[in-house]
């Protein structure tokens, strides 16, 4: 299975700051420099997807939207971890 690293950090880069992406898998800063890892998101940044699921559970208790936003945290960090190293 072929890995398409800019599709990860797509989806890593929802939930994860640059540094946190980082934190996960260190070699990966001689590849991705923080202006290409913002750039390659075109916005879609973890603040700006915090925003709308906190949006999404005004209705709901916070409990539920803290839990829901640490699973989807835990995956991120999770794929970026099972990067292969090059």
């Amino acid at each position: 299975m072929e890995i398409d690293l800019l599709d990860i950090l797509r989806v890593a880069g929802r939930y994860l700051t640059y540094q946190e992406f980082i934190k996960e898998n260190p070699d990966l800063e001689n590849l991705i420099g923080k202006n290409d890892f913002y750039k390659n998101l075109g916005g879609d940044t973890k603040e700006k997807n915090k925003r709308e699921l906190k949006r999404s559970y005004l209705e709901q208790p916070t409990k539920d939207y803290e839990e829901d936003l640490k699973e989807r945290v835990d995956t991120a960090k999770r794929i970026v971890r099972g990067l292969p190293s090059k």
